[in-house]
């Protein structure tokens, strides 16, 4: 449920969302070029180094997200990865403002969507 309402958010803020299935996501971040990368705070992927080590070379940007209890337990692999923690329900408002300090929308005059 939590991921829906995320991806909803992600296509709001203008980006498209994507729901690779687990055992592509090592893929999906190299194919794909990922701009950002939505992971639950409770899932594996989380605490998968190959992933997030995958994801940090490749330029894409993680984004864990979850309660503030789950996020402190990732305190080591956030600051290691350089991950962002998003702490929901509290900061989902500033989840298009994290997007757009990555990859800026560019509207056809050149202005940056924000």
């Amino acid at each position: 449920m939590v991921a829906a309402l995320l991806g909803a958010a992600t296509e709001l803020a203008g980006y498209r969302a994507s729901f690779p299935q687990d055992d592509a996501l090592p893929d999906a971040v190299r194919r794909k070029r990922v701009v950002a990368l939505l992971i639950d705070a409770t899932h594996a992927a989380a605490r998968d180094e190959a992933l997030l080590g995958r994801a940090l070379m490749t330029a894409s940007r993680v984004i864990v997200f979850g309660r503030p209890s789950e996020l402190d337990a990732l305190t080591t692999l956030t600051e290691r990865y350089e991950m962002i923690p998003l702490a929901l329900p509290g900061q989902l408002d500033t989840l298009p403002e994290i997007l757009a300090r990555f990859h800026p929308l560019v509207r056809s005059r050149g202005s940056v969507k924000r």
